[in-house]
């Protein structure tokens, strides 16, 4: 947001509570695949991360090295599934333009004013109507 606002020439309105408001979470998924995305999904999300590996931490500082072939294993099969979870979200978010649409209702042209993109900047001009001859 801050980069495409500092590309923007003139002002937009701000709408409050554009984001929507926060919807209930989703029954979980029935199909295996969907699930598993779900759990992998679920398992990335930085307040779990930081938790295991907070408890890892301890063990290792409680144990030393011994007793730590669990959170080997977790270390190394979390790697590759937060590199591709990471990697598919991106490319869905992209994909959906979520970042784009998001903007759009945070951020609005006020009325009579048009967004014109011209030579890399977003320009708010305004509204040229064309003119019909008779």
């Amino acid at each position: 947001f801050a980069k495409r606002l500092k590309r923007v020439r003139g002002k937009l309105e701000v709408t409050g509570g554009g984001g929507a408001r926060p919807s209930r979470q989703p029954p979980l998924p029935r199909h295996a695949c969907r699930l598993a995305a779900y759990l992998a999904r679920k398992a990335c999300e930085i307040h779990v991360v930081m938790n295991l590996l907070t408890i890892i931490a301890l063990g290792q500082w409680i144990f030393g090295d011994s007793f730590l072939w669990g959170p080997r294993i977790y270390l190394a099969v979390m790697g590759p599934i937060s590199l591709a979870v990471a990697a598919w979200s991106i490319g869905r978010s992209v994909n959906r333009q979520e970042a784009e649409q998001e903007f759009a209702a945070w951020y609005g042209v006020p009325k009579g004013y048009e967004l014109v993109f011209h030579q890399g900047w977003w320009n708010i001009e305004p509204v040229q109507e064309n003119e019909r001859s008779g």
